[in-house]
């Protein structure tokens, strides 16, 4: 009986892919025909958070020869305008800086607004987020999303 459940729920597993592709394969002609904006139209639409100086970051990779993991936090405190890349200080508990780094934008994300003083709130987070996926990856996301959301 298992076997049979689990041949039957790879085959659902194609069915469905096989199902959603076709249905977004198809939104994406309507919307093209219609005055409706494409999906992915909208995720390019999507409003980003503008990098500034004194924001706070969350690292959104390692970097081993700085010693910093996934995650950890410090502040802008350059901006160079030529080429996208902010200088990034982590600092320990005690305020020492332990790295002072150079990133480009898809290395980090911004946490805190320093100009507005305010943390993102999560809503605005997994947007910044999901917003940096392929096409296929948010489809993902947002099946996740349902899934949760029939909990």
């Amino acid at each position: 009986m298992q076997a049979n459940i689990s041949v039957g729920a790879k085959h659902d597993l194609r069915k469905y892919e096989m199902i959603t592709n076709n249905l977004y394969a198809v939104m994406l002609l309507q919307a093209s025909k219609t005055r409706c904006t494409p999906f992915n139209t909208i995720r390019s639409e999507v409003s980003t958070i503008v990098p500034e100086l004194f924001d706070a970051v969350e690292l959104l990779v390692t970097l081993p020869e700085s010693n910093l993991h996934l995650g950890v936090r410090g502040a802008i405190v350059d901006c160079y305008d030529d080429d996208g890349n902010y200088e990034v200080e982590f600092s320990d508990r005690s305020g020492e800086m332990i790295a002072l780094c150079t990133l480009s934008t898809e290395q980090f994300l911004v946490v805190w607004k320093s100009k507005e003083r305010h943390w993102l709130s999560v809503s605005e987070l997994l947007t910044a987020m999901v917003a940096r996926l392929s096409d296929e990856r948010q489809i993902e996301v947002l099946e996740f999303a349902r899934s949760l959301s029939g909990r």
